[in-house]
């Protein structure tokens, strides 16, 4: 039995009502579609979609707010090396993870710039005091190592890998990153340090040395690449400001890592006869 409907029947004019409404959603989803093709054609040409939402996203958060009065580094060098964080911190996708010797303004001010920090201090009374700045600033993605001060004075004032071997050493603990994209030296025995981090670099991580207005750090060269170095001594004379950049040198260099303790102490005699 075959049913007839008429043109003009409410069964006709409902059938006809459904197929236009189909073909309205047709071509709604068919423009939708187009669409979303030439954005993402767009967005090819200048790079993956995903590279534009990570940069879009670390873009918005690269200039944290701080408080450059708690750095003790003149104004200048602070903004040179906030920059160079921000740099650092895109190209990492940004979840950068950061390294410093020697606690301070910078643990509580740079680390703002990091998804994972930490902090290696010598001094465990003024460890306490960066702890509760950190806790008084809720940063809680800090973690502070207090190595206790060690009683020898051999190598001078900034100290050497014999006096501050375990202080140097921290960087081993059990628990921590074992890749670093920013280090940050600035406290004892900045040149055994440098020495010791070369294998937690990556090709692209940046190593960052403070105070190296000094001959006795022109040692770090036979491991690293001076990418640029910014030296402020007569802005504070006595305290030989100035800062070093630096990348590590590529595996065909010379040397494998980790670095021997024995060559650590040997940087050590290589510079024994340099006061500045």
């Amino acid at each position: 039995m075959v049913v007839k409907i008429s043109r003009r029947s409410p069964e006709g004019v409902c059938t006809r009502l459904l197929i236009a409404f189909g073909a309205f959603i047709l071509m709604c989803v068919c423009l939708l579609f187009a669409t979303q093709a030439d954005t993402m054609s767009k967005l090819s040409s200048r790079g993956s979609p995903a590279d534009d939402v990570v940069v879009s996203l670390v873009s918005q958060g690269d200039s944290p707010d701080i408080d450059t009065s708690l750095v003790m580094m003149p104004g200048s060098e602070v903004q040179k090396l906030r920059d160079l964080l921000s740099r650092t911190r895109i190209a990492s996708g940004g979840r950068l993870a950061y390294l410093e010797y020697g606690s301070g303004g910078s643990t509580t001010e740079f680390t703002k710039y990091a998804s994972v920090a930490v902090s290696i201090e010598h001094d465990t009374d003024w460890c306490n005091v960066v702890r509760e700045r950190l806790a008084k600033s809720e940063i809680r993605h800090v973690r502070q190592i207090c190595v206790a001060k060690e009683n020898s004075t051999h190598g001078g004032s900034e100290g050497d890998y014999v006096s501050f071997e375990r202080y140097i050493d921290a960087v081993d603990s059990a628990g921590l990153p074992r890749v670093y994209d920013f280090v940050l030296i600035d406290g004892r025995a900045r040149l055994g340090a440098a020495l010791k981090v070369l294998p937690y670099l990556h090709d692209n991580s940046v190593v960052v040395v403070h105070d190296t207005a000094r001959k006795r750090y022109d040692g770090v060269e036979k491991y690293y690449e001076v990418v640029d170095k910014d030296v402020e001594e007569a802005n504070y004379p006595r305290l030989k400001n100035g800062f070093m950049v630096l990348r590590r040198r590529g595996e065909k260099s010379g040397f494998s890592l980790p670095l021997p303790k024995a060559d650590i102490h040997s940087a050590y005699s290589d510079i024994a006869d340099i006061e500045a």
